[in-house]
């Protein structure tokens, strides 16, 4: 009887082990693979984070690819050459579906429960899809890859063993083989199963499939995990490469008194306002980075390319304040001749070059002119002032160069002519008020001696004078901005202006007295380690941390905090972190 007591307890205890084992032994497999699998993607984050903050990375934020096919089961000289295994290829087609670079990432070779190397998926958008590409990369870029039906860029993934997948639920029935062919890829469909073994790869994966088909663990990285690290970097290389770059296209374009009118000095500046930038932004001292620009650019490609941004005002209902262009006798030089009628400054006007008709006489001679006995010539000059105004100067970062020479200076249609002078004082509007001054050709008539001591002869001529709006071109300090090989070219090329801020100290903006410090109204920043005056000042917006899509009109979906979005002249700034990621930088200080 004992020993049929213990034959029973070992049948049951073999019994229930036999059941029990491969249960264990899955949920053993699971927690030993999520291990692999988080220190893989730690090790990714962090390669990406380094990356982000070297001159020589074109796009901060960039993914590797993943090893190429090419270096798997390389084979030459009877033996397989493994020293190229785990590098990144240089550039993929993307979605990309490939063995985990680990050599690249700096880690020994993860495996996961069943021995198998770590496979890994880049998203479109965020790793070189050939060696010239220049993705756009910043914290507004999504993942397009979805786990689950969730935004990834990125999943690292452990293949299990390889097995018979059987058909149904979506999934391709395949025996899976993993034999080593010299010289011959690895299949992905040897590895990955169901809708993570589509080939060529697309960009939906799932973390569970039908049992007898299935056995992928799938880890997805995001878009924020990435900027959680990455976007100090990123921040570093903007107080390095970027802010000196600003300083010098915002704050040198308006400090002659005498061109740009009121108080403004190289101590003194006038900054330009804001750009629109969202619902809630306090216009328009708060909003975008006013680097708009006209020359040089291609508006189909370019998001701060518009050569209209900046106009003339023509017909405008508000003709007190964006009165049409005119032309009048200038008060200064030698003006012996006249206008005659009012110079027709607006059949030929356009937004993009003010065109004045004007018409001037005078005489010589006449009334027993003793001067003239002898005859001789009669030249009669005119200075004119064509007054007009330009929109938007002020929002923008512009000089003023009247023998602009492409594509077209300010002319007249006979010579000789010379420019005299002009001032372009911009008001609170940002409307800059054009006087451009020009000595007209003079008009001429031939003077009979004796005669034309008798009787005057009289000149008279027609010209027309161009003012095209290139005049206000593009300051030095913007074209600079925007040069290629710039120190600040990676943050042009990747847009990062979409989530920069800008604010203004309203006594810095057009139409102020332009001392902060009189008027009160510096910008201040508590926390962080900013000058206590600031004139002006850009903020790193960083990722969504409220998960909102992205463009938004919606303020509080980039800037985290009540105190950052309000409007007034105070700022915040905290530790970075999941709920706040705003960081500042002053561009015009005392």
């Amino acid at each position: 009887m004992l020993l049929i007591a213990i034959l029973v307890i070992g049948t049951s205890w073999w019994l229930i082990t036999a059941v029990s084992t491969p249960l264990n032994r899955t949920a053993l497999e699971a927690q030993q693979n999520a291990r692999v699998l988080e220190h893989a993607k730690s090790a990714l984050i962090g390669y990406v984070a380094q990356r982000a903050l070297l001159a020589a990375e074109k796009n901060p934020g960039r993914l590797p690819c993943p090893e190429p096919a090419s270096a798997q089961n390389n084979f030459a000289a009877g033996m397989y050459i493994d020293d190229d295994d785990g590098i990144a290829s240089g550039s993929c087609t993307l979605p990309a579906v490939g063995r985990l670079p680990w050599r690249t990432l700096g880690i020994d070779k993860p495996l996961d429960a069943s021995g198998e190397p770590l496979w890994y998926v880049v998203s479109p958008g965020w790793a070189l899809a050939f060696p010239a590409d220049k993705p756009i990369i910043n914290s507004n870029t999504a993942g397009q890859l979805t786990l689950d039906g969730q935004a990834a860029v990125a999943l690292i993934i452990a293949p299990g063993r390889a097995f018979n997948v059987e058909a149904g639920g979506g999934c391709a029935a395949r025996q899976q083989l993993r034999i080593r062919q010299p010289n011959v890829a690895w299949d992905l469909r040897d590895f990955l199963e169901c809708s993570n073994a589509t080939s060529p790869a697309d960009a939906t994966f799932v973390t569970t499939g039908p049992a007898a088909s299935f056995n992928d663990q799938v880890l997805a990285v995001t878009a924020k995990e990435i900027w959680l690290q990455a976007e100090g970097p990123v921040a570093a290389r903007i107080t390095r490469d970027v802010v000196p770059a600003l300083e010098a296209a915002l704050g040198a374009p308006y400090t002659d008194n005498v061109q740009w009118g009121g108080t403004t000095s190289m101590t003194k500046p006038m900054l330009p306002f804001a750009l629109s930038f969202a619902e809630g932004a306090t216009q328009p001292y708060q909003g975008s980075l006013p680097l708009w620009r006209a020359q040089g650019c291609a508006p189909a490609t370019d998001p701060y390319c518009d050569p209209t941004f900046v106009q003339w005002a023509i017909n405008d209902p508000d003709q007190i304040a964006y009165p049409n262009p005119s032309a009048v006798k200038s008060g200064a030089g030698s003006t012996t001749a006249n206008i005659t009628g009012t110079p027709d400054c607006m059949s030929a006007s356009t937004s993009q070059t003010v065109t004045c008709t004007i018409s001037y006489t005078g005489s010589c001679g006449g009334l027993l002119a003793l001067g003239y006995l002898l005859g001789g010539s009669c030249l009669l000059d005119l200075q004119v002032s064509v007054r007009a105004r330009a929109r938007n100067v002020g929002r923008a970062v512009r000089t003023f160069t009247p023998t602009f020479v492409a594509p077209a200076p300010i002319a007249v249609s006979a010579n000789p002519w010379s420019f005299a002078s002009s001032t372009t004082p911009i008001n609170n509007a940002g409307t800059a008020a054009a006087d451009v001054r020009v000595n007209l050709p003079p008009a001429s008539c031939a003077c009979p001696p004796l005669l034309c001591a008798l009787v005057p002869c009289t000149a008279s001529k027609t010209v027309t004078v161009t003012v095209p709006i290139d005049v206000f071109g593009d300051h030095p300090g913007l074209t600079a901005f925007f040069a290629a090989g710039a120190n600040q070219e990676w943050f042009v090329n990747n847009h990062w202006y979409d989530v920069m801020y800008y604010a203004v100290a309203p006594s810095h903006a057009p139409g102020g007295s332009h001392d902060c410090k009189a008027a009160l109204d510096c910008l201040t920043v508590a926390g962080g380690n900013l000058p206590a005056d600031v004139r002006a000042l850009t903020g790193l917006m960083g990722f969504s941390v409220n998960g909102s899509a992205r463009p938004s009109a919606t303020l509080a979906n980039y800037l985290d905090s009540a105190e950052n979005r309000d409007g007034n002249t105070v700022f915040e700034q905290k530790i970075a972190s999941r709920t706040f990621n705003d960081r500042f930088f002053a561009v015009s200080k005392y």
